[in-house]
């Protein structure tokens, strides 16, 4: 079994962790990738052609898009971002199609974890970015719609919102990462944000606010 393109990790991986009161909460993995950035498993004797010519079945993300093209009349899929979904409604990832539906009472406690891109991925990074601050899109070419004007990526997007206006986004992803990486990397991840992002407006700002977490080595 071979693969092709980006790799991306399986929609609906779930982990279990304790919470106050004894509750515990399901934290379920959510798909990020770009149009046309998929996954395709081939056998070697498969045909090129029938590899390409191949359906892909719906990621989280994809199949986001459709609930909320497919629902226009539910209101609360309108207002709920991404990473935010599944606490409302279930991703059915052995159903064909993949779908999302809305989630039965009583059955709630689940938590989406967007999984992390570097900020060397920059429009994966800021279609991250947007994905947390856009609810109810229904395509990619939504998220890059803004104020009627559709624009060429999604670093334009997210500048043309005033997401970069400061440093604000870049200080959440270092308040982020510190709760999983070490110094070391963090420090690593400063320095990409400083060669890769392009609009970190001050960067020695930037140290002194998390210099505790970068040096703690």
């Amino acid at each position: 079994m071979h693969a092709m393109f980006l790799p991306l990790k399986p929609a609906g991986e779930y982990c279990l962790f304790q919470c106050t009161g004894n509750f515990l909460l399901r934290n379920q993995r959510l798909d990020i990738h770009l149009e046309g950035d998929r996954v395709i498993y081939f056998d070697e004797d498969d045909s090129p052609q029938d590899v390409l010519q191949r359906s892909l079945p719906e990621s989280t993300l994809t199949a986001w898009f459709k609930y909320n093209s497919n629902n226009p009349h539910d209101l609360q899929a309108k207002e709920t971002l991404y990473p935010d979904f599944c606490e409302n409604y279930t991703f059915h990832k052995n159903q064909n199609p993949r779908v999302w539906k809305p989630r039965r009472s009583g059955f709630g406690g689940t938590i989406g974890r967007v999984y992390t891109v570097s900020p060397k991925d920059i429009e994966k990074y800021h279609l991250r970015m947007l994905l947390y601050r856009i609810p109810g899109a229904t395509s990619f070419q939504d998220l890059r719609t803004y104020n009627g004007e559709i624009y060429h990526s999604f670093q334009a997007t997210a500048r043309a919102m005033g997401l970069l206006e400061d440093d604000n986004e870049w200080s959440a992803t270092l308040t982020e990462a510190s709760l999983t990486m070490h110094p070391r990397s963090l420090r690593q991840l400063f320095c990409i944000l400083l060669a890769f992002s392009g609009d970190v407006s001050n960067p020695y700002q930037l140290w002194l606010d998390h210099r505790s977490n970068l040096a703690q080595d």
